[in-house]
């Protein structure tokens, strides 16, 4: 699988031992102006995305005028009306109130962020056996617990936002795939910064 091939990658890159990994909600669009159906919906909106250089390549060929604004800013930016909405997680949206300067909630799921648990290979090596398998073990656990809240904390998240009112909408997933292979964004980031293979066996999957 890709995600054990990037494992794998990381501990022979950095020699580190990838104890698990832990995950953040799915991120979706929302905005002030209108429900995002298709790609065609988000053209002209100024949209605040992570800092990441194909997440705002990905936006841009979508048609949003995407700005990698800093998220501390976000909350004025889209009160003040410079921007017309950003992207997060459920939690995120509910936690930093901005339920307060947008009405509509697109479920994009357009990305989904995992970080790695990771632990020194010389400091492990170092251990007697019975701390490295607790080590081990400690991170099974810690993954399995982190995912189960993360989960848990989405999900209460949109049932508070659901509640305070905001309006939320399925979109069409195949328009938005078909308009980001259309606009080559996987291949000219591949180009920049490698990995064409991988994104193909996660498209072909």
């Amino acid at each position: 699988p890709v995600g054990q091939r990037i494992g794998d990658n990381i501990e022979n890159d950095l020699d580190m031992i990838v104890l698990g990994w832990w995950f953040s909600g799915v991120r979706n669009v929302w905005n002030e102006e209108r429900p995002i159906n298709v790609p065609s919906d988000l053209e002209g909106l100024k949209i605040r995305v992570i800092g990441s250089a194909i997440v705002l390549d990905a936006f841009n060929t979508l048609g949003a005028q995407a700005t990698t604004m800093s998220f501390g800013e976000l909350y004025s930016a889209v009160q003040q009306g410079v921007l017309d909405g950003g992207e997060s997680d459920h939690t995120d949206l509910l936690v930093e109130k901005f339920y307060e300067v947008t009405k509509y909630v697109s479920l994009t799921k357009h990305l989904y962020l995992a970080a790695p648990l990771t632990f020194s290979r010389k400091k492990f090596d170092k251990l007697p056996v019975d701390i490295q398998t607790a080590i081990l073990e400690a991170g099974r656990a810690s993954v399995e617990a982190q995912r189960r809240a993360m989960e848990n904390n989405n999900e209460e998240s949109l049932l508070a936002l659901v509640e305070i009112g905001l309006e939320f909408n399925e979109v069409n997933g195949e328009e938005f795939r078909k308009k980001i292979a259309d606009g080559l964004v996987y291949e000219r980031n591949a180009e920049r910064v490698g990995g064409q293979a991988m994104i193909d066996e996660l498209i072909n999957q």
